[in-house]
């Protein structure tokens, strides 16, 4: 539970300073396109928003790469292999993987996501089942002992 708060709360934080990082090149461009500046400086405030982009994308998915591989280990859910080529930059041929645009971190693509979030809430379901079926039998045998002291002591 608390794995899944502190996920929630960076997630949210990386999206908040993405739309902050955003408002601030948007300005600065308009501000650009208001002084009549050259095509190529506009150019160059848009490749900066661009690589911004693209980092917070990669931390995004480094954050649910970690979340949900951790979660996969905890439950001992399969994940995918990680194959040594991706560290060559070569891609992934099973397409789970792909490596990151700034650093050496490996990340789950956005169908190996779906994929591992559907196995987790496969083996959470599972392990409910089970708490269901032994909180139905617990209900009745609650009902049978109640019933039975309400024969006892009601006969007195």
């Amino acid at each position: 539970m608390l794995d899944w708060l502190r996920y929630r709360r960076d997630l949210a934080r990386l999206r908040k300073q993405y739309a902050k990082d955003l408002k601030a090149l948007h300005n600065a461009y308009a501000a650009a396109q208001k002084q009549n500046k050259t095509i190529s400086e506009a150019n160059e405030l848009r490749d900066k928003w661009l690589d911004k982009f693209r980092d917070n994308q990669d931390r995004i998915a480094l954050l649910e790469t970690e979340y949900l591989t951790s979660q996969a280990r905890k439950h001992l859910v399969p994940m995918p292999k990680v194959p040594a080529e991706i560290y060559d930059g070569a891609p992934d041929p099973s397409g789970k993987w792909r490596s990151q645009n700034l650093g050496f971190d490996c990340l789950l693509t956005d169908e190996a996501v779906r994929e591992l979030r559907r196995e987790l809430r496969a083996d959470r379901r599972e392990r409910l089942e089970i708490v269901r079926s032994w909180v139905a039998g617990l209900t009745g045998l609650i009902g049978v002992i109640i019933g039975l002291l309400a024969i006892i002591l009601g006969r007195r």
